[in-house]
């Protein structure tokens, strides 16, 4: 099968593969959408063979905190409109399986040209892919808690790295671990684990406890910015920016 993520490259510069639709169709179909809305932001999220999946952006209100959400259409090509799907996404993430979306209701669904299919609940914010698996962060029985859950291919789930307190924001790295931000010392720090070996590794925060201070703490990621061989670069909410060595754990932090 045609990799979704490669379709999705090709139609952004408005190419044509096989039987994909054309950018002059699916722009049409954007722009109508959009029109139709009320001039509501409209975007492809991911395209495969002659279909492809739109995004229409929620119209925020003013002096809320509410979410971003994405009310999700399937445009087929040569058609005139794209068609509803009644689903409401949270998050949607193009991967070479489908589109993963965390629905409003916190469910992760498997959205391709078959249809969709829910796979986990209670999910708290975006997927970490790697290949054909996912690291999901998932909310836990008592409030405050939450654990990683690996995703297999078949469908399985299994809890990745347990231990009591809060485990979220599971961020895929190229090595093929998962770094994620931990509560499990008392201190907000970034770890790092394998999927298949290993017990989970602090990085950052190192020696650092609650009620010393917080001498030398290193505050956990607000938003990533971007994940390469060395190194996880992301906002910490307070107007700082980070550069954390995943692998030795070594930090610097840049001014944005």
């Amino acid at each position: 099968m045609v990799r979704w993520s490669a379709l999705l490259a090709l139609l952004l510069l408005g190419c044509d593969v096989g039987s994909a639709p054309s950018s002059r169709n699916v722009e049409h179909a954007l722009t109508e959408l959009g029109a139709e809305l009320g001039g509501r932001e409209v975007k492809v999220l991911a395209t495969e063979g002659g279909e492809s999946i739109l995004g229409a952006r929620s119209v925020a209100l003013p002096d809320t905190d509410s979410p971003t959400t994405w009310e999700l259409f399937r445009y087929r090509a040569g058609h005139e409109r794209a068609t509803p799907l009644g689903l409401t996404a949270l998050l949607a993430t193009p991967t070479p399986a489908g589109v993963l979306v965390v629905a409003t209701d916190r469910s992760l669904l498997r959205l391709d040209a078959r249809g969709w299919r829910r796979i986990a609940t209670n999910v708290l914010g975006r997927p970490a892919v790697l290949g054909s698996r996912l690291v999901i962060s998932r909310a836990g029985d008592e409030p405050g808690q939450s654990e990683l859950v690996v995703i297999e291919p078949s469908g399985s789930l299994r809890t990745l790295a347990p231990a009591p307190g809060p485990d979220d924001l599971p961020i895929a790295l190229p090595d093929g671990r998962v770094a994620f931000v931990s509560g499990r010392t008392g201190v907000a720090s970034l770890w790092v684990v394998h999927p298949d070996r290993g017990a989970a590794e602090q990085l950052t925060n190192r020696g650092v406890t609650p009620g010393r201070g917080l001498v030398g703490f290193v505050p956990p990621p607000a938003t990533v910015l971007s994940v390469d061989a060395v190194g996880i670069e992301y906002d910490d909410g307070e107007g700082g920016v980070h550069v954390v060595d995943h692998r030795s754990g070594v930090t610097v932090r840049r001014q944005p």
